[in-house]
């Protein structure tokens, strides 16, 4: 299963990058906010804690971040043992292919427009 969450990955990455690399030719100011942005979601991603760990305001914070249910389906993988849970696999199917759905149809949106705002 890990190439399965490998691939799955680099399909959310790939439409992360066409949506951002999009959105920052047009507003410049954005890469400024992703890096600000990007250091606040290391720290709520669940990478050395259990999600299920996390109470109150901390928890719902963690699970509307996208890059939990990634981390979760590796932890499932490499620190249990086992085949990661369905609702894991469902919503990395899900962020993976709306995130390449959205992030492409912006990116080849706007194709023809970039090299005139470059």
């Amino acid at each position: 299963m890990i190439p399965v969450g490998l691939v799955l990955m680099c399909i959310f990455g790939l439409g992360c990058a066409y949506l951002i690399s999009t959105i920052t030719v047009f507003v410049p100011d954005v890469g400024y906010f992703m890096s600000i942005a990007m250091r606040l979601v290391i720290w709520i991603t669940p990478t050395f804690f259990l999600a299920s760990e996390a109470k109150g305001l901390l928890a719902l914070i963690v699970w509307y971040n996208p890059f939990t249910y990634f981390v979760e389906f590796f932890h499932d993988i490499l620190y249990y043992g086992m085949v990661p849970e369905l609702k894991y696999i469902v919503m990395c199917v899900a962020l993976a292919a709306a995130f390449l759905l959205i992030g492409a149809s912006v990116f080849f949106h706007y194709e023809k427009k970039l090299p005139e705002v470059l």
